[in-house]
């Protein structure tokens, strides 16, 4: 440690010392004093004593010999060891140590360790005050405290600023910050901590006061913060009527360094009203009751009523067992959800007898049910009428005996879950070719290629189509496309070009899932081409020309298609185009995304 610095943060050592003695004491020093001759104030006890020397023990530990013709005084009473102000009757004000006093006068000195001193009438004293902030008081929060206090009266030397010092326990003083005023926050804090605070004030030359009191605190123990995304994972339905809901939500946190232990949920029936009137409940949530605990960010809630409305809160506990003083709630319902459909379904003839009757073999992939089990599947015989139940089963095959022989035969399945639920119908499985007819329309944008890249912009366009699904072969598909495609010119010679397309389109399903497939396609045909050139004219003007001709065009590329449903179809993808001209290849690529029926 330098000279003249301190574990207060660079405190003079002077204002050091007293401001230790000052913790002790809360502003007093208590023991015996000899004031010498030359000044030097001597802190201490008196061990013993001689005609010539006295002995004293310093607050130190140490022995110290005194001898006593160097001895102005010793004083057995209390010792303030700060300037105060003295307000006297006649209007002058003395600022000055006290070190004596009797029922007449007080002995003062201008400086403590200088031996010059004068008495004052004490019937010549009006007031006298400190130079030391007083009355500090605190007010804690979970991260700080507030801190206030008295200015003190100076009325010739008057205070720049008062200095902030904290200390936690078992820690030492620091600077925690400056103000003007008679007021500070300490930010920064660490829940449930104790401190303690002092303040002292700076005049307008610099020098620093003795502390104020000392004020000893403990910030407040704060609460974990709820858990955030409390979501519904399922709700599965027992053979019982009974449902269970699974929940899951993110880890919470404690803002005071604590730990989040474990999370406590409470549930409300809502079916019951909104007071919540007969369920047994809790101050904290009025009108719930306590649903479990767990340690982990999920949980299982069993016996829960089948289509009822409920909500749930989540709140975190910590280490010390505090809960969060709110939580996040969650409403959601209960009930049976039906299983999917199976998919994909076909069949097959299994036996061909002579005459009048078969046998037909429907199988399929086994079905889902988020909120259940499917414990069988149903199979029914497509008509123009109702569906006709053909059977139940709980395989994934299913086989049908005396079907009439020489016809197409349909069929659907339906899944059914352990509470009974049925799924709608899957997709039509046959003896033979399924057809549908699918109508769409796609939005293009056109990117020219080539030569064509060089005197076009890209551009956009609009496509109709109608094409027959499953029409001489399984999952091909062929139909006729027609559109309209623009494109702006990108050079002096070409102004604008107008494409009509009118094309015969084959294309094959990938299906990926049932809701998805991949489409690769091809096309040929006709295309319009309505050009506007700039032509020579009069007077070096140029004047615009059009040219038409109908060419050859054809196509080859790729789409996605999202089924929602079964006849909702979206369409994605791109395309390659050439068309033959006298002159070459007009090559340009698009990019398509539309929507179609399939009937």
């Amino acid at each position: 440690m330098t000279k003249g610095q301190n574990r207060l943060g660079g405190l003079p050592v002077s204002v050091v010392a007293v401001a230790a003695m000052a913790l002790l004491c809360a502003g007093r020093l208590h023991g015996e004093y000899l004031f010498l001759k030359n000044g030097t104030v001597m802190e201490g006890k008196i061990l013993s004593e001689s005609p010539s020397t006295m002995t004293l023990l310093s607050p130190d530990g140490r022995t110290v010999a005194v001898k006593r013709d160097t001895v102005l005084r010793v004083m057995y009473t209390q010792l303030y060891r700060g300037k105060i102000y003295i307000q006297k009757t006649d209007g002058r004000v003395i600022e000055a140590y006290i070190i004596d006093e009797d029922q007449e006068y007080y002995t003062v000195r201008p400086e403590l360790n200088s031996p010059r001193e004068f008495t004052i009438r004490r019937d010549d004293v009006l007031f006298m005050t400190r130079k030391n902030p007083s009355a500090l008081e605190g007010r804690v929060s979970y991260r700080h405290v507030d801190l206030t206090w008295r200015k003190p009266y100076t009325p010739d030397n008057p205070v720049r600023h008062f200095k902030v010092y904290l200390r936690p326990k078992g820690g030492d003083y620091a600077a925690a910050g400056a103000t003007s005023g008679t007021a500070f926050r300490v930010k920064g804090l660490r829940c449930n901590s104790e401190y303690f605070a002092m303040v002292t004030a700076v005049d307008k030359n610099g020098s620093e006061s003795l502390p104020s009191n000392v004020v000893r605190f403990t910030t407040r123990k704060g609460r974990p913060a709820p858990p955030g995304g409390v979501r519904l994972v399922s709700v599965v339905s027992g053979a019982d009527g009974a449902c269970t809901a699974s929940l899951t939500w993110n880890s919470g946190a404690d803002p005071c360094g604590g730990t989040v232990t474990e999370y406590g949920l409470y549930l409300k029936d809502l079916s019951a009203g909104a007071s919540g009137a007969g369920v047994p409940g809790n101050k904290q949530f009025p009108g719930y009751r306590q649903a479990g605990k767990t340690q982990g960010a999920s949980i299982k809630i069993p016996g829960l009523k089948d289509k009822t409305r409920y909500r749930v809160i989540v709140t975190s506990i910590d280490n010390t067992r505090d809960e969060s003083a709110s939580g996040t709630s969650l409403s959601f319902t209960t009930g049976n959800r039906m299983p999917d459909y199976p998919y994909p379904v076909s069949c097959e003839k299994v036996t061909a007898k002579s005459g009048t009757e078969e046998a037909v073999k429907i199988s399929w992939k086994k079905a889902d049910d988020t909120d259940g089990t499917v414990t069988g599947y149903r199979v029914y015989r497509k008509s123009k009428n109702e569906p006709a139940l053909l059977g139940a089963t709980d395989k994934t095959e299913f086989i049908t005996k005396n079907l009439p022989a020489g016809e197409q035969h349909y069929f659907t399945v339906r899944s059914v879950d352990n509470r009974g639920g049925e799924s709608p119908d899957s997709h039509i499985a046959s003896t033979g070719l399924v057809r549908h007819v699918n109508i769409s329309a796609k939005g293009v944008f056109l990117i020219p290629a080539g030569r064509y890249g060089r005197l076009y912009n890209p551009g956009y366009g609009a496509t109709a189509a109608i094409s027959a699904e499953n029409l001489f072969l399984d999952r091909m598909t062929l139909g006729l496309e027609a559109g309209y495609f623009h494109f702006s010119g990108k050079t002096e010679a070409s102004r604008e070009a107008s494409l009509v397309p009118f094309m015969a389109a084959l294309s094959y399903r990938f299906p990926l899932a049932r809701w998805v497939s991949i489409d690769p396609a091809i096309g040929i045909g006709g295309c319009y081409n309505r050009a506007g050139i700039n032509a020579a004219g009069l007077y070096f003007m140029n004047r615009y020309a059009e040219r038409n001709a109908v060419e050859f065009v054809f196509s080859a590329g790729a789409q996605a298609v999202f089924t929602l449903g079964k006849t909702v179809l979206i369409r994605i993808g791109g395309t390659y185009h050439g068309i033959a001209e006298r002159g070459g290849l007009m090559s340009f690529f698009s990019v398509h995304g539309g929507a179609g029926v399939r009937i």
